[in-house]
């Protein structure tokens, strides 16, 4: 990357820390050299590139003194960064997926996910491509991604990457996450409607005689969801149905590795449970075959029914087809480009938007 090249994407970082107010009217700006370590590149280009914000009525740049954002900054860097948007026939996107997952033949839905929004970004003139997050070397793996892409979408991020996320969001980053959060990190979403889905199943199973029903979702996923985690849903629609009472356990949580005792217990529980609803159904998947669940029959024993997709899992023919969620593939990357354009043109909180989930109803659902 030579030196003009690196002056205009520290102008970018400057505009897009202006734009999202994480640098705030009347406040100091980050020292040059401090920005300068983080790009990795010489105090030169970062000094050109407060001199050019100052030239644009952005900051107040003096010699010797620290620069300070002038009123009006954040509208200016926005009205700027879209003007620059509108200019630019190409951009890099990075679909960023914690480094667990690889290889990606191992996780059919994050790998389709990721296709699928390379596959918008294409349309519209991107250039894409995947990148595993590592745990180690965050700052250096943040430095990286700031040089080489313009933004991220972010799938099934880790509590343990949190670092790298933060070091992307400090400079402005545009960052897209997929049905998750990061506490502490106000990124722009874009959820599935699980609030309609909940409902739609919900009402399923209450028409086939269930009253007694559960869903078993995993800590990491509730953890992960911020205010908007399916279990609250949930608990909504049995309250709504005056369901709530008649539950022996409205919701149970578990650890990946403590699925299959979670399930044991829950199955004796008396008045026994006649439904469950899977958070995660790979969970289900896992255990179906142990002594311990190879002879529960579906629907017979138990109905079962999945908030997501199971069309990638390995499923024992005795048993039918899980009625799941499948979500509006082609839908969900246009919304995904839609928002990470938007935050491009320097809106850092493009409106959120909800992608719908049709469901795939099969005989995995019976009367109690």
């Amino acid at each position: 990357m030579k030196r003009p090249v690196f002056a205009d994407k520290a102008f970018e970082i400057v505009l897009r820390k202006l734009a999202s107010g994480a640098w705030a009217e009347g406040a100091a700006c980050s020292p040059v050299r401090q920005v300068a370590d983080e790009m990795r590149v010489s105090p030169q280009p970062v000094q050109q590139a407060y001199r050019l914000a100052a030239h644009q009525g952005l900051l107040d740049v003096r010699p010797k003194r620290v620069a300070v954002v002038l009123p009006g900054a954040r509208d200016k860097a926005r009205a700027i960064l879209a003007a620059r948007d509108a200019q630019v026939t190409s951009r890099r996107l990075a679909v960023l997926i914690p480094e667990e997952f690889f290889p990606l033949s191992g996780a059919p839905f994050q790998s389709h996910l990721a296709q699928t929004v390379l596959a918008a970004a294409r349309h519209r003139g991107f250039e894409g491509r995947v990148v595993s997050v590592p745990t180690k070397h965050p700052l250096r793996f943040s430095r990286r991604i700031l040089r080489q892409y313009d933004a991220a979408f972010v799938i099934d991020p880790s509590p343990t990457k949190v670092m790298a996320y933060f070091a992307l969001a400090e400079h402005g980053f545009p960052m897209l996450s997929f049905n998750r959060e990061i506490p502490g990190l106000e990124l722009p979403t874009l959820r599935t409607d699980d609030e309609s889905a909940c409902r739609q199943l919900g009402r399923i199973m209450v028409a086939h005689g269930h009253r007694n029903i559960c869903l078993i979702e995993t800590m990491k996923y509730e953890y992960l969801s911020g205010k908007h985690v399916l279990s609250n849903a949930w608990l909504r629609f049995l309250e709504d149905e005056g369901l709530l009472d008649g539950c022996s356990m409205p919701v149970a949580y578990h650890k990946a590795e403590t699925f299959g005792m979670v399930l044991e217990r829950l199955l004796r529980i008396r008045p026994r449970v006649t439904g469950i609803v899977l958070g995660i159904p790979s969970a289900l998947c896992s255990v179906i075959d142990t002594p311990a669940f190879c002879t529960l029959r579906i629907p017979q024993d138990i109905s079962v029914a999945a908030m997501s997709s199971v069309s990638h899992m390995p499923w024992p023919s005795r048993h039918p087809a899980i009625t799941c969620f499948e979500l509006d593939w082609e839908r969900t990357g246009q919304c995904a480009l839609e928002m990470i354009q938007e935050m491009l043109a320097g809106n850092a909180n493009p409106k959120a938007i909800r992608v719908p989930l049709n469901i795939q109803l099969t005989d995995s659902i019976g009367p109690p």
